[in-house]
């Protein structure tokens, strides 16, 4: 049998939100708190400013991508955009 969302009841999709809630919550703060080297020491190649550097980098886009998930998983149980779970 191949598992779907549209098996999932809404509660189980609320757990999942809630969960993923957390874990952006958890890296939200450690984006804010972070105290190494935010940027590197070379300037890009346009010379217009300092990329961030790749530990930085990994926190933040895991923050971007939880917080990209929490939408959708909001737009799955509002019903406005369900392909994305089916």
């Amino acid at each position: 049998m191949v598992y779907t969302s549209a098996d999932a009841h809404p509660r189980h999709l609320c757990g999942r939100m809630i969960v993923q809630s957390v874990i952006a919550l958890i890296l939200l703060g450690f984006t804010l708190g972070y105290r190494g080297r935010r940027n590197s020491r070379t300037w890009a190649a346009d010379g217009g400013y300092h990329p961030f550097t790749i530990r930085y980098s990994v926190i933040v886009m895991s923050f971007l991508v939880n917080a990209i998930m929490i939408f959708l998983y909001y737009l799955n149980l509002t019903g406005r955009n369900a392909v994305i779970f089916d």
